[in-house]
């Protein structure tokens, strides 16, 4: 309390959504603008953010203007500007929203790349439970302003704390009784359903009592109702109803009702492109046959606790 260090002596980098890149300088000036701040040699200062560029697949960006690049690239320079300052601690806000898929994958291998082999610490900001699993070992699920759930990040996923927990990871989390055992574990859920996954926890005489599946929404796809039994690889194929829709550019996630135990509705989601939206026809109150990949699914005998 009472010191203030200037802001380019603080140690800390900060990624936003927004990223900030500066329309006056250069891609290779505006990486190298933190090591310049902290007093390194112009020359030498080059060469790290070159570097950077290079590692972040933006090298050939070096002599653009910052305001001429796409949302991705900006995104890109903006990862290497704080990756060059070589940060004690590295806040990421949502940095890779407008990266697409095989983009955010690279650059998430970079920054746990960086965690693992400068012992950084690294603070994240994120709603993509890809990148919680990815570059976080402990997480903090905030609900209204309150911490409802904190651990390791694979405990916390394994056993979400509330519906919100479950809803932020993006996870499923469907109710019913056990069956089976460890080697072929299954939940029968309402209508006399039955999933079958992998199994996780100790199922040692946990058959015939109550148990949850998870289920990620990447582990669903869909399909017309006709259709039931697709063929193919995946063991589980439910009958479903569309209950909401969530567009996001151009994938769509689409809220979805199952039978439940008590006669009940249970909820997942899956996420799909807004082409195969249109070519299903799917829309609120539509039904549809959800197929859903085994190998993703986690059957746990033991329900949720409740927060």
């Amino acid at each position: 309390p009472g010191v203030f260090v200037p802001a380019g002596r603080r140690d800390v980098a900060l990624l936003a959504q927004a990223p900030g890149v500066f329309g006056h300088m250069s891609v290779l000036e505006n990486v190298a603008f933190g090591p310049r701040c902290q007093g390194m040699p112009r020359a030498r200062a080059r060469a790290l953010a070159m570097a950077e560029l290079e590692a972040v697949g933006a090298a050939h960006l070096a002599g653009r203007g910052g305001s001429e690049l796409s949302g991705g690239q900006a995104a890109r320079v903006a990862l290497a500007r704080a990756l060059a300052t070589r940060p004690a601690v590295l806040v990421l806000d949502e940095p890779m929203a407008a990266l697409d898929v095989d983009a955010r994958a690279q650059m998430r291998a970079l920054v746990s790349q960086r965690v693992a082999e400068e012992g950084l610490t690294l603070l994240l900001v994120t709603h993509d439970v890809v990148d919680l699993t990815s570059l976080a070992s402990d997480v903090v699920v905030l609900e209204e302003g309150h911490v409802a759930q904190q651990g390791p990040v694979a405990r916390v996923l394994a056993a979400p704390a509330s519906d919100f927990a479950a809803q932020l990871t993006g996870t499923a989390v469907l109710a019913g009784t056990l069956d089976g055992d460890a080697d072929a574990p299954a939940l029968v859920l309402g209508a006399g359903l039955r999933l079958v996954g992998r199994p996780q926890g100790d199922w040692e005489g946990a058959a015939g009592g109550e148990g949850v599946a998870l289920v990620p929404p990447d582990a669903v796809g869909l399909y017309p109702l006709s259709q039931n039994d697709p063929g193919g690889s995946p063991r589980n194929h439910l009958p479903v109803r569309v209950t909401g829709l969530e567009k996001a550019g151009a994938m769509v996630t689409v809220r979805l009702a199952v039978a439940g135990p008590q006669g009940t509705d249970q909820h997942l989601s899956a996420v799909v492109t807004a082409g195969a939206v249109a070519d299903l026809g799917i829309e609120v109150g539509a039904c549809l046959s959800a197929v859903v990949k085994a190998v993703q699914v986690r059957i746990l005998p033991a329900p949720v606790p409740s927060p």
